[in-house]
């Protein structure tokens, strides 16, 4: 099951975070500021396994103010780097590269660029159970596939290049 700890940091405590807030600077007026705390507020690592093959190399994914930058590996330090992609906030929602990762208006049936919130419900992950979560189906990029989002965490679910991953282990500055 789970690998709380054992992972990306795992000389670090794990802190598992409720809300978060978002810098001011990092989201444009337009944009619903809950937007950014649903798609992964800066200070969020994560590690995400295969949703077929939990042991298989993980996912790592750091997420900042400006990017997330993505690497394969059990250690941050000795991962392969897989891709570093800009981060924005506009009128449709929140963007990683060329992915629309959620809609602005987050209620289920919001759609934007045809990314749409498919339902708000609980979602069972390798980490365990996040009880109030946004289903996601991400219409184009690299993230084309399903997603789910945590608040206060990010992605627990995520299609990336044609694989789906689930979380493992998270961790919030």
């Amino acid at each position: 099951m789970a690998r709380a700890g054992a992972g990306l940091f795992a000389s670090i405590p794990l802190v598992l975070v409720g809300s978060a807030g978002c810098s001011g600077a990092f989201r444009s007026s337009s944009a619903d500021p809950t937007v950014v705390t649903w798609a992964g507020p800066a200070g969020t690592y994560l590690e995400l396994a295969p949703v077929d093959s939990p042991d298989s190399v993980p996912l790592l994914i750091e997420i900042s103010e400006t990017s997330w930058e993505l690497r394969y590996g059990d250690y941050w330090r000795t991962a392969q780097e897989s891709g570093t992609f800009d981060v924005s906030v506009d009128n449709d929602g929140y963007w990683v590269g060329a992915s629309l990762m959620l809609p602005n208006g987050l209620d289920v049936g919001a759609s934007a660029q045809g990314t749409t919130v498919l339902d708000q419900t609980s979602v069972e992950t390798w980490y365990g159970t996040f009880d109030d979560a946004l289903v996601v189906d991400v219409w184009a990029g690299d993230f084309r596939g399903n997603a789910a989002y945590a608040s206060g965490i990010g992605p627990i679910q995520l299609t990336w290049q044609g694989v789906d991953w689930d979380i493992v282990y998270y961790e919030h500055e």
